[in-house]
């Protein structure tokens, strides 16, 4: 099931954004493209079209991600609120959330370096890839599912439209997976289990938000683990939750779950929607992380395209993208609406 639900979590600003049609090969890379830049109220940003609902976009600026994390925001309409007095000069907005069924995993290459490899998965949405720098935080890139600013297919706005320009300034807070320039991997995928959570003297923390914040300050797993548990986490919705793939490039990976309001840390180099902490052998509803599992065991190291080749085994009819981050390299090979002919490469740098 793939049930849609309005959430108030879209960040505008009065910024407008250049987008310029680009031309898309088998093997795209996105930095040769022409772009127009423009100024906008949280730095600057360039975007472009690579194909039809296939968008990239470098942001250079503060999304006051510091003053954020101080805010204590337990729900989407407490988010809408800050973004109302701190960066939207009192612009409220009503974006999209998506029920996603995903799945993640991690491998090494044979030249020792290390991949994360992920599939989204969600019917009718557009999606578009993001560079960000800012500033006390270090770089990353990751992709943004742009129906949770509600643009694109099946939202409200168009992303030439000014709402849909003004709401790209959002986009820093909506990725769903992304690596930084320090080897750390994350990705967010949903369970079926309502959030629950346990408060206490802690700051709080949306879960979503949190891959964003991990992205921005830690350096690899075990600072990531430990940023997680200086928050409660809550859930943007009361009738499901999420757990956090995070891999670096020691060769660490875990799943951050929170269970009866507990934070668990299990670790696995492979997840996709049921909990794993202490998930019976035969738990496995469709099969896709068993499948994964098997591919890891059987092959100790993967290429890129054995990487990708992988992910096209639990790839479903809405998959969105699949996705291969080198944690070494700073890259990025995407694959966009499950075809996995057509790849697109992704620099890190801006």
């Amino acid at each position: 099931m793939r049930e849609r639900v309005m959430r108030g979590a879209a960040l505008m600003a009065a910024a407008a954004i250049m987008l310029s049609a680009a031309g898309c090969g088998s093997s795209q890379q996105d930095d040769t493209n022409s772009v127009e830049t423009v100024a906008a109220s949280g730095g600057e940003l360039v975007a472009q079209k690579l194909d039809e609902g296939i968008y990239s976009l470098d942001y250079k600026g503060d999304y006051k991600l510091d003053e954020y994390l101080e805010a204590d925001i337990q729900t989407v309409e407490d988010l809408d609120k800050w973004f109302m007095e701190n960066l939207t000069k009192g612009i409220s907005t009503e974006g999209s959330e998506f029920d996603m069924a995903c799945s993640s995993f991690a491998v090494a290459t044979p030249e020792g370096e290390h991949l994360l490899g992920r599939n989204y998965d969600l019917d009718q949405s557009d999606s578009m890839f993001i560079r960000t720098k800012p500033d006390g935080g270090y770089a990353s890139i990751g992709i943004v599912d742009l129906g949770h600013l509600n643009i694109g297919q099946g939202c409200e706005a168009e992303i030439d439209s000014e709402k849909g320009k003004s709401l790209l300034e959002a986009a820093p807070y909506c990725i769903c997976d992304g690596i930084n320039e320090k080897g750390l991997g994350v990705s967010l995928l949903q369970l079926t289990e309502p959030h629950k959570v346990n408060d206490t003297d802690k700051h709080d923390l949306l879960v979503y938000i949190a891959l964003r914040a991990l992205l921005d300050k830690c350096a690899d797993a075990d600072e990531a683990v430990a940023m997680l548990g200086e928050y409660d986490i809550y859930s943007p919705h009361s009738q499901w939750s999420y757990h956090v793939f995070i891999t670096d490039k020691s060769g660490r990976s875990v799943v951050v779950e929170w269970v009866d309001g507990e934070m668990k840390v299990v670790e696995d180099n492979a997840v996709t929607n049921f909990i794993l902490f202490e998930a019976p052998a035969y738990r496995d509803p469709d099969g896709r992380y068993t499948k994964l599992k098997k591919a890891l065991e059987e092959k100790s190291t993967a290429t890129n395209d054995e990487a990708m080749e992988m992910l096209g085994t639990v790839k479903v009819d809405w998959t969105r993208w699949s996705a291969v981050y080198d944690l070494e390299k700073y890259t990025a090979e995407v694959c966009f609406n499950g075809d996995l002919e057509k790849k697109y490469e992704f620099g890190g740098q801006i």
